[in-house]
This record gives structure tokens, C-alpha cells and sequence, in this order.
């Protein structure tokens, strides 16, 4: 006897297979990335983040990642430590559990310290490993923290003052997007400074230049955290978004030269040579993509509460007799 199926059931099938697949694009990204010469700690962090399906997403991300990047060595070792963090997910679940964070953390933590300390054979090796180890416990916090967030659709409306740890994991995960994405670039253009730019500027645009300067001095502090080269970048992005921010009146066009203009002096003042045009380059770049991001992404903060205020003033009249 055949079973009928709904539309819904079809719908939530559908929506599995995205989250999964997305997933374990995510988990791919980040694994093929490194910090300090080894394997990222964050492709663990992530799979402690997770839970069910999308834990072992994660995890089928993250190995082909390792595949995919040559990392064949220390692919190996991370791998077989990924699996405990698999096994231990699997039955701590992250929404039944009110030490979540502590597990996913003390997890993450363990497998890469384990990982990485298997390989050590001298005392710079074993600090290393150590704050590989503090940084994968730190972005599994993170990484859980905004999984929530976004789940319920709060990431943008997180202040200091309302959540103070979740407003240091959302600043957390920036540093952490940053410093992923600084590993891959397409010619001269480097995703990771596209990202951290764009990012910077779109908060000095909706939050005012204080909350721009403190997202680009982070996101920049990621990219110089992953790759020596740019250990210059925050003191060029923070003060370039605190101008952008001060000088945007609500017009992007107004932020993105000010940005542009502050962010290329500030290069020039290291000294130009071919990496540093290309960093100007990258900035260039970034004030084009923030040019053709919707207004609502950029638009100010005040200027959206107004703009709900009207709407349901408006459904008020409109609902009088």
C-alpha cells in the first residue's frame, strides 16, 4: 500500500538536503585553511557546534576538505580526532543540553590538542598546540552561540549592553570568517580583506563609525592572525570605517569614499610595494560590493526603526472603521 506524501513532508526533505550540503561546504572551507602552519582548529570547532545530521555534514565536509587541499599528513591525524568530536555530539545533543557550550568547547579543545600534540616534538610545537587547542574551545562558543542567533534571527539586534557574550561572539565570529577566507583569493583580490572591508563598512553605515572602527579592527586582526602578511590591516580598516561612518549622512556613496580614500593613505603610510597595491586593490573592491548590497543590509539602524514605525502606523489607520 502506497504511503501519500504532502507537499510539507517534500518541502522538509528539500530543506535538509540545502542545510546538509551547505554545511558541508562550510566545514570544506574551513578545513582547507590553516593557522600557525597547521590544519585549522575551526573545522573542529564547527563539527562541536553542530548536532545529529548536521554534525556528521560537518564532519564529511571537513575530510573532504583535507582531501581536496593536499593535507594527506596531518589530514589523518585531525581526521581521526574529528571523529570523537562526531561521537561525542551525537549523544550530547546541543538543544537538550544545558552544558552544551562547556562540551562542545572542552571537545573541541581536546581532539585538536590531542591532534596536534601527537606531532609535537619540540616545546614551540607543544604552545602551539596549546592555543590551537584554546582556539578551537573559543570558536566552538562561538560558532554554537551564532547558530542560535541565526536560528532565531538575532545576530543583527545583539548589543553590549542587551548580551554582552553574545555580542563577543558575534565580533569573535568575524575575526574567525576573516581569517577563513583570507586563505583564498581569485587573482590579486583576496576574499578574506574583501570580506573584512565590506563587513566594516556596512557597520559603520548601520551602527555608526564606533561599532565600524571595532568590526574592522577584529575582522582585520583575523586575516593578520592567519597570514603574516597583513599584520598592517587593522591599523588601516578600523580608522578607514570610523571615516566612512562619519561622513556617510545615510548615502553609501558618501561612506565608501571616505573609506577608500582613509583605508588607501593608510596603506601607502607602510610603504607601497605589490602586496600593499594589492590590499589597496582588495579595498577597491569591497567598497563595490558594499555599493551593490541591498539598503536593507546598510541602511541605519534609526532609519529602519522609523521606517517600521511608519508601516504600522499606517496598519493602524488602515485597520480604524
Amino acid at each position: 500500500m502506497s504511503r501519500a506524501v504532502t507537499k510539507d513532508k517534500i518541502n522538509i526533505r528539500e530543506h535538509s538536503v540545502i542545510r546538509c550540503t551547505a554545511v558541508m561546504i562550510a566545514a570544506a572551507v574551513i578545513s582547507m585553511s590553516t593557522v600557525l602552519g597547521k590544519p585549522s582548529p575551526f573545522a573542529a570547532s564547527f563539527a562541536a557546534a553542530m548536532s545529529g545530521i548536521d554534525c556528521i555534514s560537518a564532519f564529511v565536509g571537513s575530510v573532504a576538505g583535507y582531501i581536496l587541499g593536499g593535507n594527506y599528513t596531518d589530514g589523518v591525524t585531525v581526521t581521526s580526532a574529528l571523529l570523537s568530536v562526531v561521537a561525542i555530539r551525537m549523544i550530547v545533543s546541543r538543544r537538550k543540553s544545558a552544558v552544551s557550550e562547556i562540551v562542545s568547547a572542552v571537545t573541541a579543545a581536546g581532539s585538536v590538542f590531542a591532534a596536534n600534540f601527537l606531532t609535537s616534538s619540540t616545546v614551540s610545537d607543544v604552545m602551539n598546540c596549546i592555543i590551537l587547542s584554546v582556539m578551537a574551545g573559543g570558536g566552538a562558543v562561538v560558532a554554537l552561540r551564532l547558530s542560535r542567533l541565526a536560528e532565531k534571527r538575532e545576530i543583527a539586534k545583539i548589543t553590549v549592553r542587551s548580551d554582552p557574550l553574545s555580542f563577543i561572539c558575534v565580533l569573535g565570529g568575524c575575526a574567525i570568517a576573516s581569517g577563513i577566507l583570507s586563505h583564498y583569493s581569485v587573482g590579486i583580490f583576496n576574499i578574506g580583506i574583501i570580506f573584512a572591508s565590506c563587513l566594516s563598512l556596512c557597520s559603520a553605515m548601520k551602527y555608526g563609525r564606533g561599532a565600524g572602527a571595532v568590526c574592522g579592527a577584529v575582522s582585520a586582526l583575523g586575516c593578520a592572525v592567519a597570514t603574516a602578511d597583513y599584520a598592517f590591516l587593522a591599523a588601516v580598516i578600523a580608522p578607514a570605517a570610523a571615516v566612512g561612518g562619519m561622513f556617510s549622512g545615510g548615502r553609501k556613496l558618501s561612506a565608501a569614499g571616505g573609506f577608500v580614500l582613509t583605508a588607501t593613505l593608510g596603506t601607502a603610510l607602510f610603504g607601497m610595494d605589490n602586496s600593499k597595491l594589492a590590499v589597496v586593490a582588495c579595498i577597491f573592491m569591497s567598497s563595490a560590493v558594499f555599493m551593490l548590497l541591498p539598503a536593507k543590509l546598510t541602511a541605519e539602524q534609526g532609519d529602519i526603526a522609523r521606517v517600521k514605525a511608519g508601516e504600522n502606523l499606517s496598519l493602524i489607520h488602515i485597520s480604524e472603521p
